[in-house]
């Protein structure tokens, strides 16, 4: 190897070990970061107490709106039956031989 090699060499591991201490850096910082602020937990937790809420007002309504579904579609079936059952007779169906 010659002497030019080397110093290139010398000059990647330099800046791979810069590049690892500055992600570390900014890792450490980021982890912090949330520590740094004790008044977003608060705002976190109402914001999530919220959340869950909305979600349980919408799972009661969904399960309200399935209810009505289902008592529409049997209202329809029973409003239905009679209808057909006068057009079966009007029009008798053939049966094949």
């Amino acid at each position: 190897m010659n002497p030019s090699d080397i110093a290139f060499i010398k000059g990647v591991v330099a800046f791979l070990a810069l590049a690892a201490t500055g992600f570390a850096g900014v890792g450490l910082w980021l982890r912090a970061r949330p520590r740094q602020h004790p008044q977003l937990d608060g705002i976190i937790k109402e914001l999530r107490e919220e959340d869950a809420r909305n979600q349980e007002a919408l799972e009661t309504r969904i399960a309200e709106l399935e209810e009505r579904l289902h008592f529409t579609e049997r209202l329809l079936d029973k409003q239905a039956a009679p209808a057909q059952l006068a057009r079966e007779a009007e029009h008798p169906r053939t049966q094949a031989p």
